[in-house]
Parts: C-alpha cells; sequence; structure tokens
C-alpha cells in the first residue's frame, strides 16, 4: 500500500469514525487530567510485531526480530506482504463492532518509517 493510500484509508477510518467521536468547539478543549473514554489499541496493524500474530509471524518472518528483518527476508515480497496485511487486519467491519461496543478511542501505532 502507498503512503497515499495508506493516509486515504487513515481518512476514510476515521471520517467513519466521525458520528462516533464528539467534537470540541472552539471553547472546549479535553483536559486530560479528568478526561475518560472507552478505547483499544489496534496494534500489529501497521506496526508488524512478532508477540501480536505470532501465527502470522511464523508464517512470514522467518528468524526476524522486527519489521526490518522481516522485510530483509522476504525481499521484494516484502510490500506485497505487508499491503495484503495491512488490508486486512483491521477493516472496516471490525470499527464497525468497536464502535457498537461503545469504543470511541482508537490508538493506531505507526513506525517512524511511514513518516
Amino acid at each position: 500500500m502507498h503512503c497515499s493510500t495508506l493516509f486515504a484509508f487513515l481518512f476514510a477510518l476515521l471520517s467513519h469514525l466521525a458520528p462516533v467521536v464528539a467534537s470540541p468547539t472552539a471553547k472546549e478543549y479535553i483536559d486530560w487530567r479528568t478526561f475518560s473514554a472507552n478505547g483499544v489499541n489496534l496494534g500489529g496493524w501497521l506496526v508488524q510485531e512478532s508477540g501480536i500474530d505470532t501465527t502470522w509471524w511464523a508464517t512470514h518472518a522467518g528468524n526476524a526480530t522486527d519489521e526490518w528483518g522481516l522485510c530483509a527476508n522476504l525481499g521484494s515480497k516484502c510490500g506485497r506482504t505487508l499491503e495484503k496485511r495491512y488490508a486486512t487486519w483491521i477493516t472496516n467491519p471490525d470499527i464497525d463492532i468497536l464502535a457498537s461496543a461503545g469504543i470511541k478511542l482508537l490508538r493506531i501505532p505507526t513506525t517512524y518509517a511511514a513518516w
């Protein structure tokens, strides 16, 4: 997935959540000392880690210990493999399920290489 495609997907995902997440007006702000929300971490989606999905990691990573090593092992197949992972690990229906369960905050870890 090219960066522009990834950003377009993330924008669409966040736009999809817009009705769920209240946007503060100019006079409002989030007081982090009292803020409370139900949230989840979407780990293992945009940053590949061996401990999140051990089956996927064992299938694709060989003896790699991190995403850099994963791509070194996969060579020219790395991009294709990661694009498939990005498109299938977290999907729009997954976000719908989270929203229907009252989840209002998503933590989306990324790697420095994404920026």
